[in-house]
């Protein structure tokens, strides 16, 4: 972009283009560059986003009438492997092996989306039919309209809010087979009792999974020799059978969805036509493919003629608090199988064999004779591996079998990194805008006080901890710590990906690297300028304890010797093991616990395991009986939306309530320079879009005979509150942000230059609207509909380097309102996505770039801005992305934008590493395998050079 800004403090002008060199009656206009988002093909994207697509129920002949794409793109066989050829988007699939079943080909994408699957059809499995019994509803009920209700009282929140009120009136009172006179003798307890007994023998709904009680025995050791310890007995137990668990799963149609031929995904990089490997799901990951091998060379049944295909179990282990108030917890383990789309080493080895046989003694000196846990005999029993006394039941039961407890043990992303001049640390965080749907919410105004924070909270303040922290401590202390949070936050956004190839990897593990050098110099340099001590809260819990003793507060030292710093080196390992960290984070247990919370509620809280076994029983009938009729639950689209939408935007056209007279708007902005030549602008911009110019054409000024040539009936447009703006993700997901004037008003789009040493442009939209235009072209008038964004433009400045080898983030100020394209308007198809930009505290408040007062530009009833924004590339995994070229799903044309700005910043990562530690440990540069393979690794690096 060009103006006549301070050259000095934006960059808002290249420096090979000056205002000087335009020819008299031509001026640059601000045009950004065409964004041209990447469309998945339609067999990759699942149509059930969209509800109008949905069928009532998949039959067999739309199973079998479904285009068959994947597997009848085969590229080459070569002993018995296949490989699909490489879509639209550049990716391929490669099969160690010629498989019978592919998912993807047969099953419908609305199964897929289901979140209550149908049951089914098992008739030709092995076995009789447990739910053969079950029929259409109102299975177990007198009639549909009693079945109506106690579906409703089954689902759904146990607070009946004011959207269960609307379910209860559009499911069931205005249901075409509801009857008011069927409820004439209805009893709720009678009702439930069905559900519970499931009526008679015939009518039973048996699952072979069902729950089981049982009692728990531990023998618990005493310190006589020979006493055989003292039996602890656990009452009511309940669980579910594990092997009936896995037969009912794969009986179930949503095993048809099932990957059970693991297979390597591979990504032809349209700027280098290299192939990668990518890591994203479980079943692409190495130790599928390995175990797949290993699993294929074994011997097969006697008389068993089927396939040996692997079950992913995925465990997980938490205990929840049932009640805000109260002591009532649970604790569960929950399964899930990772052949559902996430859309759902010899050293080792030894250890594991030494650590059992360990155990076994310890436990033998425990029980046979007396031992203490930690007496002398015990522990050197256990020896210096830190093993614990407890004989694992993984590796007790499979270790023979060659199962290694240590790799099924992965890293816990959620966990792990989720966890004066306070007034003005608060102050600032308070400050920051939110982003996106709850990607970054509105912090407390008490952030420093670390209450009630869940693992997100922790996310988001290290997201946005450096603009905070900026200037709050002297220079070379500032300095460290700002090097350290971004170092933090780079690695971070690498490691929650969901989707890697070979050079986020490298990048990942690269970045832990310099992380681990920054932290041992916070550690060495920082923390010892610096006495930190406990807080008094946390000094008045202390002395509540009688054994704690008096005394002054206690020093609080930072420890690196922690379990979260030593697992950060295992995290490149576990997502080429296993996928990437959401194939098994644990974020997917702690929503789980939801269920058990909303059942806490209704029981009566005697007996509390088996009531919520109970309720979990009765949903559980409930969906089987609605599946059998060929039922589903009502869906509600989370956007409002046209059936079938594809598009870039949506502004809804119909909205003509909020009038807007072009003159009257004027005549109440007078003298406000955010509106200065606003029908001018505006009726260049209409021109500009009108002609269908390019950015070749930037420089072009329109004559008075065409502007009068546009014209806008009654000079009256159309405001609109929000736009949706929709785009394709990295990870090929179909997002969409919205956009509010208001709230979430910042966008980016698109450098315009052809070379630009910053890869985006911003803006600030002010206004969303759209109009009925009339063009008078060689004495016709056509009419045309019109959308545009009315903006407030931001340039990066001069003076601010930003990039992984200076550790910045890109810094932005609004343009001097001297400027006469401070303000313009755009295309909506224009804007890529909504962009988080964070003020730039330690720059404060001004009125350099607009005058002191109120402006239909200033937010909220401001009277100035904020000097400078950070640009928020952390904010999430797609904006991270963008800001690299090994976004998969992002446009190539526009990466060549990113890789041009990366060519500014042509200095490795270990160049970098070296100048910015050159004290570093000399083994952080170990393990090189030949010449050819580290200059791969280097320039793979420098890919993340931004």
């Amino acid at each position: 972009m060009i103006g006549a800004s301070t050259p000095s403090t934006l960059h808002w002008q290249d420096s090979d283009v000056a205002m000087a060199d335009a020819t008299k009656g031509e001026r640059d206009i601000p045009v950004p560059r065409n964004f041209d988002d990447l469309l998945p093909p339609k067999e990759d994207i699942n149509p059930s986003n969209y509800i109008e697509n949905e069928p009532s129920v998949a039959t067999d002949t739309q199973i079998q009438n479904l285009p068959q794409h994947r597997i009848q793109r085969v590229l080459f066989t070569l002993c018995d492997t296949l490989q699909t050829v490489f879509n639209v988007i550049g990716l391929s699939q490669q099969y160690p092996q010629r498989l019978s079943y592919e998912p993807d080909k047969f099953i419908p994408s609305i199964l897929l989306a289901k979140s209550s699957p149908m049951t089914a059809d098992v008739h030709n499995t092995q076995g009789p039919n447990p739910l053969a019994g079950v029929s259409e509803p109102p299975h177990l009920f007198p009639n549909m309209s009693i079945y109506c209700l106690m579906t409703w009282m089954n689902s759904g929140s146990y607070q009946k809010s004011q959207t269960e009120v609307m379910h209860l009136v559009k499911d069931v009172i205005q249901a075409d087979n509801f009857n008011p006179k069927d409820l004439d003798e209805f009893s709720v307890r009678k009702c439930v009792r069905a559900l519970d007994n499931n009526g008679s023998q015939e009518t039973a709904i048996i699952f072979p999974d069902d729950w089981v009680k049982t009692d728990v025995n531990l023998n618990i050791p005493t310190k006589s020799k020979n006493d055989q310890g003292i039996l602890f007995s656990i009452k009511g137990f309940h669980y579910w059978p594990l092997v009936e668990v896995i037969h009912s799963t794969f009986s179930d149609i949503q095993a048809s969805a099932f990957h059970i031929f693991p297979f390597k995904r591979l990504w032809k990089d349209p700027l280098d036509d290299h192939e990668k490997h990518v890591f994203d799901e479980l079943y692409t990951s190495d130790s599928w493919l390995a175990a797949q091998d290993d699993l294929q060379r074994q011997p097969k049944e006697p008389g068993c003629s089927l396939e040996h295909v692997i079950a992913s179990l995925m465990f997980f282990l938490d205990a929840t608090h049932l009640t805000n108030f109260g002591m009532a917890k649970a604790w569960p383990l929950y399964l899930y199988f990772g052949n559902l789309s996430k859309d759902m080493q010899d050293r080792l080895a030894n250890l594991r064999t030494y650590s059992l046989a360990g155990v076994a003694v310890a436990c033998n000196f425990i029980y046979t004779y007396g031992s203490t846990v930690d007496s002398l005999r015990v522990q050197t029993a256990l020896g210096e591996g830190s093993w614990l006394l407890t004989m694992n039941a993984f590796a007790e039961k499979l270790g023979p079998l060659g199962f290694d407890a240590f790799r099924m043990l992965v890293v816990d992303f959620m966990h792990e990194w989720g966890d004066s001049l306070v007034a003005s640390l608060n102050y600032r965080f308070h400050q920051i805008p939110s982003f996106s749907h709850g990607v970054i919410c509105k912090f407390a105004d008490n952030t420093s006080g670390m209450k009630r924070l869940a693992a997100r909270d922790f996310e988001d303040i290290l997201q946005c901890a450096m603009p905070v922290f900026e200037g709050l401590f002297p220079g070379e202390h500032d300095a460290i710590i700002q090097l350290l949070l971004y170092n933090f936050a780079h690695w971070h956004a690498l490691a929650k990906l969901w989707m890697h190839s070979k050079m986020s990897l490298l990048a990942l593990d690269e970045t832990f690297k310099r992380l681990s050098r920054q932290l041992r110099k916070f550690h060495d340099f920082m923390c010892i300028a610096f006495t930190t001590m406990e807080l008094p809260k946390e000094r008045a819990a202390c002395l509540s304890n009688p054994d704690a003793g008096s005394g002054s507060r206690k020093a609080k030292k930072f420890n690196l010797s922690t379990y979260k710093f030593h697992a950060m080196g295992d995290y490149v390992r576990s997502i080429q093991l296993f996928g990437t960290t959401d194939s098994f984070t644990t974020q997917i247990g702690e929503l789980v616990h939801r269920a058990l919370k909303a059942f806490y509620p209704l029981t009566s809280k005697l007996n509390m395991l088996a009531q919520l076994a109970k309720h979990e029983h009765r949903r559980r009938v409930l969906r089987h009986v609605a599946e059998t009729g060929g039922l589903h639950a009502s869906k509600h689209s989370p956007i409002n939306l046209p059936a079938g939408f594809r598009g870039h935007h949506y502004i809804p056209k119909l909205s003509y309530n909020n009038l807007l007279y072009i003159f009257q708007f004027l005549q109440q902005h007078d003298d406000d320079p955010a509106i200065a030549a606003f029908i001018p602008k505006l009726k260049d911009h209409l021109l500009y879009r009108l002609q269908r110019l390019d950015v070749s054409y930037c420089d072009h000024s329109f004559t008075d005979d065409e502007q009068n040539s546009v014209i806008i009936p009654d000079n009256k447009i159309y405001s609109i509150q929000t736009m949706q703006v929709h785009y394709t993700t990295y990870d090929l997901q179909r997002e969409h942000d919205t956009i509010n004037p208001h709230t979430h008003a910042d966008i980016m789009v698109l450098s315009g230059k052809m070379k630009p040493q910053h890869p985006y442009w911003y803006a600030r939209v002010l206004g969303i609207y759209h109009m009925d235009v009339w063009l008078s072209t060689e004495g016709s008038m056509i009419k045309h509909q019109i959308e545009a964004l009315y903006v407030r433009w931001l340039a990066p400045l001069i003076d601010h380097q930003s990039g992984i080898d200076c550790t910045q983030l890109p810094k932005v100020a609004f343009v001097e309102e001297s400027d006469h394209d401070a303000f313009g308007f755009l295309d909506p198809a224009q804007a890529i996505q909504s962009a988080h930009l964070i003020p730039a505290f330690a720059s404060g408040r001004g009125t350099s770039s607009l005058h002191h007062g109120r402006s239909f530009a200033h937010q909220g009833g401001e009277l100035d801005d904020w000097e400078a924004y950070f640009v928020g590339i952390f904010a999430d995994r797609d904006i991270f992305m963008r800001y690299t070229h090994c976004g998969i799903g992002h446009p190539k044309d526009w990466e060549r934008n990113v890789q041009h700005f990366q060519g500014h910043n042509e200095k490795s990562i270990g160049d970098e590493d070296e100048s910015e530690d050159k004290g570093g440990d000399d083994n952080d540069n170990e393990d090189n395998e030949g010449e050819e393979e580290e200059e791969e690794e280097e320039e793979d690096a420098n890919y993340w050079s931004f």
